[in-house]
């Protein structure tokens, strides 16, 4: 939250949420910084928008594909994509 980041409450919504999933095959596990994001594979809301943009992607840990990893999704939540055309 180095970039301002401010919570009222627990939980609660941020002034800036930016979310790094993947960094091409990077893997980084620092105190400030995971990558990949260690959301990604239990959140559809991070793996259904990436496979739209990047469907060949593996896991760079797991190397297993972002689309197989979709179907085991722990945390579903209504998804709706926004078109703007």
């Amino acid at each position: 939250m180095g970039v301002g980041a401010v919570r009222a409450e627990k939980n609660g919504p941020r002034t800036i949420d930016l979310d790094l999933l993947l960094f091409g095959d990077a893997v980084l596990n620092t105190p400030r910084l995971q990558i990949p994001h260690l959301g990604l594979t239990q959140r559809d809301f991070m793996l259904l928008p990436l496979l739209e943009i990047a469907p060949e992607v593996q896991h760079p840990v797991l190397r297993i594909p972002l689309a197989t990893l979709a179907q085991d999704v722990i945390d579903r939540q209504i998804i709706r994509r926004c078109d703007t055309e």
